[in-house]
C-alpha cells in the first residue's frame, strides 16, 4: 500500500486511511498516474504505476481525456470497468470522484462476479435485464443493434425489434447525426460518454442521459457500446423550474423573505437589500424584522398571525424600518407552507413593496385634487367637502363669496407673473382675516370663499367682513409695483338661507353679484328679496335670447337735419323690441339687461348689420337719406374685432365710411385706448364722421373732448325740454354751441319736438336737429313715407 499524499484535504485522508478497508481505491493524477492504492488493489493489480496497465478502455488518450472531464464536469460518475488483475480480469462497478487538491481522481470500485454464459443466458439475468427501467442496448462494431431491452423498445415505439437493424432508424436523422454518432465513434475508441438531449416520442418532447460504455472481449478487443438511457424528462424540468425560480427569486422587484416555523430568516433576495439597506448576511437568523416599526399596530400583527393561522395568508398594508432606522410604508403578503404529511407550517414566504413613491404620488394627486396649486389653499371641491360636512353634522356656518373686480384689469396691464402673485398674497391676507378653523378656498380666476365655523351675530359677521376689506385695502407691493385692489363680498348662513351646501354657495354668490351691481355697497347679505330680483333678471334675459333668436327686435330711423337749411344730413338707425307682452320697448329700457347678460355683442352686430343692409336697399332704390348714423356701445367699441366686423360689412354692401356717423357715449372715450383712437382716426381720414352721443349727462371733461378725433357733438334732450322755461337749461344749451363752434364741432340737438324749441335753438347758433318736430322714429316703410313728403315739401 502506498502512502496517503499529504496534500489532500484531512477529511479525505481520512476517509482513505479508514473507510475504503473492502473497497478497491485508486487515486489518480491528471495524467492517469497512479499516486494512491489501498492494499485491496496492490493485492489485485500488484505494483502499477499507470491505469492503463489496470483498466485497458482508458489506455488511450482520446478515452483517458474523456473519462477526466466526465468526472470533473460531473464531480461523482457511476461506472462499470474490466480490470486486468494479476489472477484474470475482473469487472468492476466504482464511483469516480473528481478531488479539486492536486486535482485528482478517487476510484473506489467494487469486484463484480463474471457471469459465465450459461448465467448471461439465464432466465434471471434476462429477467434483471428485461425488467430495468433504464434504456439498455447494445450496438455493434458496423452501429447495428444486437440487443435491446423491453423499456428501449416502448419508448422508441419499436414495433417488431430485428438484430442487426441499424440503429439511426430509431433516431430522428438530425439528433443521430448531431448527437449519437459522433459519440458512438469514440466510444468504440475506448472513451465512455454521457449526454443529455431532447428527444421526440409517442409522450411528446423528452429528456434523455446516455452513457456510452464500450464492451470489451475477454481479449481486450472492443467489440460494441452498450447504451445505458435514462428519461430524466422530469428532473431537468424541476431543474429548470428550480433555475427560474432562482433567478425569479433574486431578480424579483418585491423583496421576498423566507422564515423557518420559528420566525427565523432563512433567505433574502436581492430587492429586500436595496429596500431596506440590509445585506443578506446581517437578517439571516433574525426574527420580527419585518414589523419592528413604532408605527405599526400592535392589534394589526394580532390580526394578522390570526388570518395566517385560520386561511394560510395574510395581505395588507404595514410599515417597514430600513438599516438605518427610518419607516417606509409598504405592502406585505405572506404565505404559510406547510408539510404535506404532517400537516404543519415549515416555512412562512412574505412578499413586500416599498409604497413610497406610491404614497408620494398618491398624496400629489390628492393635493392636486383638492388644493389650489396657484395659493396653495383649498379649491372649490375640497371647500364644498368641507361645507357638505359641516351642514350634514348640523354645524352652524356662514359663507362669505369674494370677488375682486379690478383683479383682471391689473393682470391684464402687468402679466400673469405679477397677477399670480397677487392671487398669493391675496390668500395670505384672507388667511390672516379668519380663525384656524375656518376654510378659505379659491374657486377660480379672482373668485375666493371663507367658511366661517363658529359664526356669531350679524353684526360681528359684519365687523369680519369690515376688516377683511380692510385688509384688502392696503397696498400690496408685487414686482416693485403698489397695487390697490377692491372686492365685493356676498353672505349667506346656513339653514337660514340654504339647507344644502351647493344652495349655500349660490346664495352667496347671489349676494356678492347684487353688491357689485349696486356699486355703493361692499358687502351684502342675502335675502328673499335678492333672490327675487335675481330671478326677473335672469327671467328678463331669457326673455332678450328668445328675442334675438324669435326675431322680435327691429329698427326704428329718426331724419337729422340741418336747421337752416332743413337739408336731411342723416338717418340714425334705433334699436326697438317688440315685446310679446310689454309691447314695443326702446332702448333704454332693455340695454342695461342685455349688458348685464354679456348680450350687448350680439345685438349690436345685428343692429349695425341690418341697418347697413336696409340703408343698401335705399341706395339701390335711389333714396337719398343722408349719412346712415349707428349707435355703438362702449363694450363693443373696447374689442378691436369690432372695426374688422365693420369693415366686411362695408365691403360687403359697398359702402363707403364717408357715408357713416358713427355714435359713442361719454363712457368710451373715457376709457377708449390708443390703440382705439387709432382706429377711429384711419376711419376719419376716410371720411367717418364721430360723434358724442348724449353729450352733458355723463362726466366727460373738456380734456377728453381735445383727446378724442371727434366731429359731432349730440346735446343731451334733457337740456332741450325746458329750455323756453329754465334759464339754467338755456345757459348750458347756449354754452354748449358756443364751445362746440369754437371747438370746430358740429353740434345737434336732441329731442327738438316744438316750434319754440326751433326758433330758440336756430337763434343761438345750432347746426343740425333731431326730434318729434322733425320725426319721431319709424319704421323702414313709414320712414319711405315720411321722406317722400319730406322731398315734396317747397324749400
Amino acid at each position: 500500500m502506498t502512502d496517503v499524499p499529504t496534500n489532500l484535504p484531512l477529511d479525505l485522508i481520512a476517509q482513505l486511511q479508514h473507510q475504503y478497508a473492502q473497497s478497491l481505491v485508486i487515486l489518480l493524477d491528471q495524467k492517469g498516474n497512479i499516486v494512491y492504492q489501498n492494499q485491496t488493489a496492490e493485492q489485485e493489480l500488484g505494483a502499477i504505476a499507470h491505469i492503463e496497465r489496470a483498466i485497458p478502455s482508458l489506455a488511450s488518450s482520446i478515452a483517458w481525456v474523456s473519462f477526466w472531464n466526465q468526472v470533473r464536469s460531473k464531480a461523482v460518475l457511476d461506472s462499470c470497468f474490466d480490470l486486468v488483475c494479476d489472477g484474470g480480469n475482473k469487472s468492476i462497478q466504482c464511483q469516480c470522484r473528481f478531488v479539486e487538491s492536486g486535482p485528482s481522481v478517487l476510484i473506489e470500485g467494487i469486484f463484480m462476479p463474471n457471469l459465465s454464459d450459461e448465467l448471461a443466458q439465464s432466465a434471471l439475468y434476462k429477467r434483471i435485464v428485461a425488467s430495468s427501467s433504464d434504456l439498455v442496448a447494445y450496438v455493434n462494431q458496423e452501429l447495428g443493434l444486437e440487443l435491446v431491452n423491453p423499456s428501449f423498445s416502448r419508448f422508441f415505439n419499436i414495433g417488431e425489434f430485428i438484430a442487426g437493424m441499424t440503429i439511426a432508424k430509431v433516431f430522428d436523422e438530425r439528433v443521430f447525426q448531431d448527437h449519437i454518432l459522433p459519440r458512438l465513434q469514440l466510444s468504440l475508441k475506448g472513451s465512455i460518454c454521457t449526454h443529455q438531449f431532447w428527444v421526440s416520442n409517442i409522450k411528446g418532447r423528452r429528456c434523455l442521459e446516455i452513457t456510452y460504455t464500450p464492451f470489451t472481449e475477454q481479449r481486450g478487443d472492443i467489440s460494441g457500446v452498450v447504451l445505458d438511457a435514462r428519461d430524466i424528462t422530469e428532473r431537468v424540468l424541476a431543474e429548470q423550474a428550480r433555475a427560474l425560480a432562482s433567478k425569479v427569486f433574486d431578480n424579483a422587484a418585491e423583496a421576498i423573505l423566507i422564515e423557518d416555523d420559528k420566525q427565523r430568516i432563512v433567505s433574502v433576495n436581492q430587492a429586500f437589500c436595496q429596500i431596506t439597506g440590509y445585506q443578506k448576511t446581517e437578517v439571516v437568523g433574525r426574527t420580527g424584522l419585518l414589523l419592528n416599526s413604532a408605527k405599526n399596530d400592535p392589534a394589526l400583527r394580532r390580526k394578522m398571525w390570526r388570518e395566517l393561522n385560520r386561511d394560510g395568508v395574510w395581505r395588507g398594508e404595514v410599515w417597514g424600518q430600513r438599516k438605518d432606522g427610518s419607516d417606509f410604508p409598504g405592502w406585505l403578503s405572506v404565505a404559510a407552507v406547510r408539510d404535506g404529511e404532517r400537516d404543519r407550517v415549515t416555512k412562512y414566504v412574505s412578499l413586500f413593496s416599498d409604497l413610497t413613491h406610491k404614497k408620494r404620488s398618491e398624496e400629489r394627486i390628492w393635493r392636486q385634487a383638492n388644493f389650489d396649486s396657484l395659493t396653495g389653499i383649498a379649491n372649490r371641491q375640497r371647500f364644498e367637502l368641507h361645507l357638505e360636512k359641516a351642514m350634514s353634522e348640523q354645524q352652524a356656518c356662514v359663507l362669505l363669496f369674494i370677488e375682486f373686480d379690478s383683479f383682471k384689469a391689473t393682470n391684464d396691464r402687468y402679466g400673469h407673473s405679477v397677477g399670480d402673485q397677487l392671487l398669493r398674497d391675496i390668500a395670505l391676507r384672507l388667511l390672516a382675516s379668519v380663525q384656524p378653523n375656518d376654510v378659505c378656498a379659491r374657486f377660480g380666476g379672482a373668485e375666493f370663499a371663507i367658511m366661517l365655523t363658529s359664526p356669531e351675530s350679524i353684526s360681528q359677521q359684519t365687523n369680519i367682513c369690515l376688516q377683511l376689506l380692510d385688509r384688502i385695502a392696503q397696498v400690496f407691493v408685487v414686482d416693485n409695483k403698489n397695487l390697490f385692489l377692491s372686492c365685493h363680498i356676498g353672505i349667506a348662513q346656513a339653514y337660514t338661507d340654504a339647507l344644502t351646501a351647493a344652495d349655500l354657495v349660490d346664495k352667496a354668490y347671489m349676494a356678492m353679484n347684487q353688491a357689485k351691481a349696486q356699486q355703493h355697497s361692499r358687502f351684502l347679505r342675502y335675502s328673499a328679496e335678492l333672490e327675487s330680483h335675481a330671478k326677473l333678471k335672469l327671467n328678463f334675459e331669457n326673455e332678450l335670447r328668445r328675442g334675438l333668436k324669435q326675431q322680435e327686435f327691429e329698427l326704428a330711423f329718426q331724419p337729422i337735419l340741418a336747421m337752416s337749411s332743413q337739408q336731411l344730413i342723416a338717418t340714425e338707425a334705433l334699436i326697438r323690441w317688440r315685446h310679446p307682452e310689454r309691447g314695443l320697448l326702446g332702448a333704454i329700457d332693455f340695454l342695461e339687461q342685455v349688458e348685464d347678460a354679456n348680450m350687448l355683442h350680439p345685438l349690436n352686430e345685428w343692429m349695425c348689420q341690418q341697418a347697413i343692409e336696409q340703408y343698401h336697399q335705399w341706395q339701390q332704390q335711389g333714396l337719398e337719406v343722408g349719412r346712415l348714423a349707428l349707435n355703438i356701445a362702449h363694450l363693443q367699441l373696447k374689442d378691436l374685432g369690432f372695426f374688422h366686423f365693420l369693415q366686411g360689412l362695408l365691403e360687403q354692401y359697398a359702402i363707403r365710411p364717408e357715408q357713416l356717423i358713427l355714435e359713442v357715449t361719454e363712457q368710451f372715450i373715457i376709457n377708449s385706448s390708443n390703440e382705439i383712437i387709432a382706429q377711429f382716426t384711419r376711419l376719419q381720414q376716410q371720411g367717418l364722421l364721430l360723434a358724442l352721443d348724449d353729450y352733458g349727462r355723463g362726466y366727460a371733461s373738456l380734456h377728453y373732448l381735445k383727446k378724442f378725433p371727434l366731429n359731432i357733438i349730440k346735446l343731451e334732450r334733457v337740456f332741450i325740454k325746458d329750455i323756453e322755461s329754465s334759464e339754467v337749461d338755456l345757459l348750458l344749451a347756449e354754452s354748449s354751441i358756443q364751445l362746440a363752434n369754437k371747438l370746430g364741432l358740429t353740434i345737434v340737438a336732441e329731442g327738438v319736438e316744438t316750434q319754440p324749441h326751433y326758433d330758440l335753438l336756430r337763434k343761438l347758433g345750432c347746426d343740425w336737429m333731431q326730434g318729434y318736430f322733425v320725426s319721431p322714429p319709424e319704421t323702414a316703410a313709414d320712414f319711405e313715407t315720411w321722406l317722400a313728403g319730406f322731398q315734396t315739401k317747397p324749400a
